[in-house]
C-alpha cells in the first residue's frame, strides 16, 4: 500500500485507539472522529472528506453502518473466501461448477391480466418482471457458461418504476418493487388493489369535518365568553357554508379528474397509435421493391429506357 501522509496516519493512529470515524448524511456532509465511539459523547476531531475518502480508495478503512444521520467507517477487514464445488465433470461434456455466491438476474416483459403494485396507483397489464436465481457455471471448450438454477425472489416492477430504478445511480431512492415469489416463502398473494380516488375523498371528507367540529366548538366557546353577537352570527355562516358547499366541491374534483384522466387516455392512445401506423407504413415504403409485380417491373424498366 502506498504510505500514508501524517494527517492520513493520524486518523489511522486514532481509529486503533478506539476513535470511531463516521461521515454525516445531512447536507454539510461532515467527516470526524469521536473517542469511544460516535455518538458516545467522546472528544470529537474534525477531518478533511478528503481524507477520507482517500483512505477508503487505498482500502485502509470500508464503510460500516449507516444509521442515519451517520455513516459509520470501519478499519478494512479481509473478506474470506471460498472455493467452487466442481458438481460433475465429463471429459467429453466439461464440468459443472457450483458457489452459494453464483446467481443470475433477469429482466422480461409480462403483458396480460391486471396486476396490482406496491407504490402504484393504478392495474398494470404491462410488467416487467425481475427474477434473481442461483446459478451455476459449465466450462467446456475452453469457454466458462452461466445457467440459472432455482428461482431464489422473483418480482413485478411497472414501467416507470423500472425506469426510475436504473436511472437513479447514486440519487438515494429506492424504488418499490412487488415481490412476487421467494424461495423461502413460495407464491405471495398480491396485494388488495387501494383505490386512489376514494382514499382521497375519505381523507377529504375526514379533514373537512374535522375543521367543522372545531369550528362548533369555537362557536360554543365564542358563546359561553359572551364574545359579541356579530363574531358569533359571521362563525355559523362560514361553518354552513363549509358544511352546504364542500361536498359539491369534493364531487366537482373528483369529476374533472375522471375527465382528465380520459383525455391522457386518449391522447396517449392517439400518439401511441400514429408512432404505430407510421412506423408500419415506412416498413411498407421499404419492402416496396421487393413486393412489385411482374407487370409493375415492366413498366418501370419501360421509364427508365
Amino acid at each position: 500500500m502506498r504510505k500514508l501522509t501524517p494527517t492520513q496516519q493520524e486518523v489511522m493512529d486514532l481509529i486503533g485507539q478506539g476513535w470511531e470515524l463516521g461521515s454525516s448524511l445531512t447536507i454539510d456532509g461532515r467527516c470526524y472522529l469521536q473517542k469511544g465511539g460516535l455518538g458516545k459523547g467522546g472528544e470529537t476531531k474534525n477531518v478533511s472528506s478528503s481524507t477520507v475518502r482517500t483512505l477508503e480508495y487505498l482500502c485502509y478503512i470500508e464503510r460500516g453502518k449507516r444509521k442515519f444521520p451517520i455513516l459509520h467507517y470501519r478499519l478494512k477487514t479481509k473478506a474470506p473466501t471460498t472455493d467452487m464445488e466442481l458438481v460433475e465433470s465429463d471429459p467429453v461434456h466439461g464440468e459443472d461448477f457450483k458457489h452459494p455466491s453464483f446467481g443470475t438476474i433477469s429482466f422480461n416483459r409480462s403483458h396480460g391480466g391486471d396486476s396490482v403494485l406496491f407504490g402504484s396507483s393504478i392495474k398494470h397489464s404491462n410488467v416487467i418482471v425481475v427474477r434473481i436465481c442461483h446459478a451455476k457455471k459449465h466450462r467446456s471448450g475452453g469457454h466458462d457458461y452461466v445457467f440459472s438454477r432455482d428461482v431464489i425472489i422473483e418480482a413485478y416492477m411497472s414501467p416507470t418504476q423500472f425506469a426510475d430504478a436504473i436511472t437513479g445511480w447514486g440519487s438515494g431512492g429506492e424504488s418499490p418493487i412487488t415481490i412476487q415469489s421467494t424461495e423461502k416463502d413460495g407464491r405471495i398473494n398480491q396485494p388488495s388493489f387501494e383505490n386512489k380516488r376514494q382514499q382521497f375523498e375519505k381523507e377529504f371528507y375526514d379533514r373537512a369535518k374535522g375543521i367543522y367540529n372545531r369550528i362548533e366548538e369555537t362557536i360554543q366557546k365564542a358563546k359561553d365568553k359572551k364574545a359579541p353577537q356579530w363574531l358569533v352570527h359571521d362563525m355559523e355562516v362560514t361553518q354552513g357554508w363549509l358544511k352546504d358547499n364542500i361536498p359539491y366541491l369534493a364531487e366537482q374534483f373528483s369529476e374533472q379528474m375522471d375527465r382528465t384522466v380520459t383525455e391522457a387516455k386518449a391522447e396517449v392512445e392517439a400518439y401511441v397509435t400514429g408512432i404505430i401506423q407510421q412506423t408500419g407504413l415506412d416498413a411498407l415504403e421499404d419492402m416496396k421493391p421487393q413486393i412489385t409485380t411482374e407487370g409493375d417491373q415492366k413498366m418501370i424498366d419501360t421509364k427508365r429506357e
